[in-house]
């Protein structure tokens, strides 16, 4: 996935959570044809029920809308709503009628719902660090998106909206393109565990011309895959072993790390001689 594929995703979210179709068609715009609804699908998962409603109504037309939340009972969003959750956050609808929520949520409603056979045909899923995430985290041998989750969070908290845009931009492109194989379920896996209520304003903000140190990225991902005791405030700060640790999990737009730290090591062997 490059940037501009993930800033389309956030651009789109924006739109759709501020309820304006001329920003939602002209990012649509921009995608290919093929990619459209495969976009969609993927920026729905995000959005809450209130605006999903509005979209599907607004873009679909309210007929179609009708059809695609009719075994869709809102009782169930209602209901998490009175126990104090979040639409967008805990909870949100997918366009074919499943209700994706936190696993406080869910316990939540399998403890508070009532157990009535009109609501059985509705599916319920945890919304659980996915399996391409987990056996990677096995191979790794660490804890390591949910330490990220964690790091990432802290590091976000500190950052103004561009900034923290760029952050993310980073992380997910580098992620994504070193193992691409769980592009998909971490991209969607970060914007909603890591982002969640801020995902709006980090995908309307202008980040053009910003000054950005990806030293706090390298320094994140770091202590993400177990090295504690690391302080990253330049690039030079990196060391060899630094780098085959960050090539497990992040790669660069333009140089694999891997190719970076055979071109350090040849010149280490060049000044030796």
């Amino acid at each position: 996935m490059n940037q501009q594929n993930a800033h389309n995703k956030q651009q789109l979210f924006a739109a759709i959570s501020s309820q304006n179709m001329q920003s939602v068609k002209e990012v649509l715009n921009k995608v290919e044809s093929t990619l459209v609804t495969e976009l969609l699908n993927e920026v729905l998962l995000q959005v809450d029920h209130i605006n999903f409603v509005w979209f599907l109504e607004e873009y679909a037309g309210k007929e179609r809308y009708q059809e695609a939340v009719a075994d869709v009972s809102v009782v169930m969003s209602q209901q998490l709503i009175k126990g104090g959750f979040k639409a967008g956050s805990d909870f949100s609808l997918h366009p074919d009628g499943r209700l994706f929520m936190s696993k406080q949520a869910n316990k939540y409603l399998v403890n508070n719902f009532p157990k009535k056979e009109d609501y059985t045909e509705i599916s319920v899923v945890s919304k659980e660090q996915p399996s391409s995430m987990q056996i990677l985290e096995k191979t790794l041998g660490v804890p390591f998106f949910d330490n990220l989750s964690k790091l990432a969070g802290n590091r976000l908290a500190t950052m103004d909206n561009a900034t923290a845009s760029i952050y993310v931009l980073w992380l997910m492109q580098g992620i994504s393109s070193r193992h691409p194989e769980i592009e998909k379920d971490f991209c969607d896996w970060f914007m909603f565990d890591v982002c969640g209520e801020r995902l709006s304003a980090l995908a309307s903000v202008e980040i053009e011309g910003i000054e950005f140190n990806g030293s706090v990225v390298f320094e994140d991902l770091l202590r993400a895959l177990g090295e504690t005791n690391v302080s990253i405030i330049k690039e030079t700060d990196l060391s060899i072993e630094h780098l085959r640790l960050l090539d497990q999990v992040w790669t660069g737009e333009n140089m694999r790390v891997s190719e970076l730290i055979a071109l350090l090591e040849q010149e280490a062997e060049e000044t030796d001689k």
